[in-house]
């Protein structure tokens, strides 16, 4: 699944979290709730958890399609757009 946010100009530079600061500025996308800027995408989103009982995002990720036989063929991938 591929979820797009789509965020209004009124929104710019008002914005924090795992989609970004929407500041045009990519280098600092990776901005964690402490203001530090995290490496890689893995280390920044385990840093907007909202509860420490929930685990991290794993180091490495998998191929989804190769975890079963049944998803060996192409299939159209589900899109979802949200405007805010």
């Amino acid at each position: 699944m591929q979820v797009y946010i789509v965020a209004n100009v009124s929104h710019k530079e008002k914005t924090q979290g795992l989609c970004g600061d929407f500041n045009s500025v990519q280098a600092d996308d990776f901005r964690t709730i402490n203001g530090l800027v995290e490496g890689t995408a893995v280390t920044f989103a385990n840093t907007w958890k909202t509860k420490a009982s929930c685990p991290d995002v794993a180091q490495n990720f998998e191929i989804p399609c190769s975890l079963s036989v049944e998803n060996g063929t192409p299939s159209t991938s589900l899109k979802t757009r949200t405007y805010v």
